[in-house]
């Protein structure tokens, strides 16, 4: 596990940037072949109980299908469950693997979710890199040129009633201006299927609740439960960003000093599901977006959302290198067509068009993975691809609401 997490890029022991990059891009064991698949054997052995190997292997060659579904303890929240080797084979080769969220989620759900044939049709909303204050610690626009590029093609091919924009509902999906208001509000009279993000999610060590996603919020125009980042002293409150956190989501203006919703008296008293009404689908391709996982209690973003009306959230297992991080680390690179992270973002908004997104998003890692052992190409490591996690909980109320095929 230890040799796991030196392989992530999250800086450690007061790394330099340039140092974190080197020891994940460059020397890391989720970029290099060889060492990954050694990496991958062991901890196989290590997290699989011998009996669940026996029968994995028994239904694999009895030719079953598979799924596997996972609710991880604190310390198994980061590993990447479709890598792992056995014999000859990843788990991900012959399994359908996705996550599911504690009990608990489903005992006093805020919102159940609808079910995706009933709003498969309706358009999608899409924010993708939004414009962040001056004020954001360091946090920086993630797009390169060339990744504009790519999003805007995407975007782009969509017919005009499968996605809305952000800024006064018709404006540009790349790089918009939103905050937290403005989304309630598009979630409140828009009718959608799905909401994707791309951008910044942060988190306090050991504290998920605080995972937050990072909008255009400032702190004068946005109350929240997260401090707003920067120096209160020296920064005015037109730029100081408040980051719109999980706690945000989970418990709304209920409970928040009246004095500080000046601007947002209508929400006053209201819980986090009656004003972001999550639609049925969510993608956050973000920095370890499902931080959830790793609290004895899981919460965070995902359960956040999940009681909040989503059915099938889709993120990130650890911190996510961009783009331009590849570009740095590998000079050599073709700036304009080895964009990993960019493409992991369109494969996964592609995947929740589907009827069944868990497997489409499976056929794309397995793409991935073909290429990755024919060639150990640094365009398609295991360190992008393998970060991605879903997690399904249905409305256990629907009719419609069918058990899955289980293995575990």
């Amino acid at each position: 596990m230890a040799r796991l997490d030196r392989s992530l890029p999250t800086a450690v022991d007061g790394e330099t940037e340039e140092q974190t990059l080197h020891r994940t891009l460059v020397a890391g064991e989720l970029v290099n072949l060889d060492q990954e698949q050694r990496l991958c054997r062991q901890l196989a052995q290590t997290v699989l109980p011998v009996g669940l190997r026996s029968q994995l292997r028994r239904r694999i060659r009895d030719g079953e299908n598979i799924r596997i579904r996972v609710t991880p303890s604190p310390r198994l929240s980061r590993v990447p469950w479709e890598l792992l080797a056995e014999d000859e084979y990843r788990l991900i080769e012959h399994a359908i693997i996705q996550y599911d969220p504690p009990s608990t989620l489903y005992a006093h759900r805020g919102r159940n979710p609808l079910d995706w044939p009933d709003v498969s049709e309706l358009p999608a909303l899409h924010i993708v890199d939004p414009q962040l204050p001056a004020s954001t610690a360091g946090l920086h626009q993630l797009l390169t040129v060339a990744g504009t590029a790519a999003f805007e093609k995407h975007l782009g091919a969509y017919p005009d009633d499968k996605i809305i924009g952000v800024d006064e509902f018709s404006g540009p999906c790349v790089r918009p201006t939103i905050d937290r208001r403005q989304l309630a509000e598009l979630l409140d009279t828009t009718r959608l299927a799905r909401l994707f993000y791309f951008g910044h999610v942060t988190a306090n060590p050991g504290n998920p609740g605080s995972a937050a996603i990072h909008l255009s919020d400032t702190m004068s125009t946005s109350w929240g439960w997260a401090a707003p980042m920067g120096d209160g002293d020296r920064i005015e409150p037109d730029s100081q960003h408040r980051p719109f956190s999980a706690r945000d989501m989970l418990l709304g203006t209920a409970g928040a000093p009246e004095h500080g919703l000046a601007q947002w008296r209508h929400q006053q008293g209201r819980a986090g599901y009656e004003i972001w009404k999550m639609p049925n689908r969510v993608a956050v391709i973000a920095c370890e977006g499902g931080a959830d996982y790793r609290a004895i209690e899981p919460f965070g973003l995902v359960m956040a959302m999940l009681n909040a009306g989503a059915e099938t959230v889709t993120t990130t297992r650890w911190a996510l290198p961009t783009d331009h991080a590849f570009h740095r680390a590998h000079p050599g690179l073709n700036r304009t067509t080895v964009l990993p992270t960019t493409d992991l973002a369109l494969a996964v908004d592609l995947a929740h068009n589907d009827p069944d997104p868990i497997t489409r998003m499976r056929a794309w890692q397995l793409q991935c993975l073909t290429r990755w052992k024919a060639s150990g190409d640094i365009a398609v490591a295991p360190v992008v691809w393998a970060s991605l996690m879903t997690t399904h909980a249905p409305n256990r109320t629907s009719p419609a609401a069918a058990p899955p095929e289980t293995l575990i």
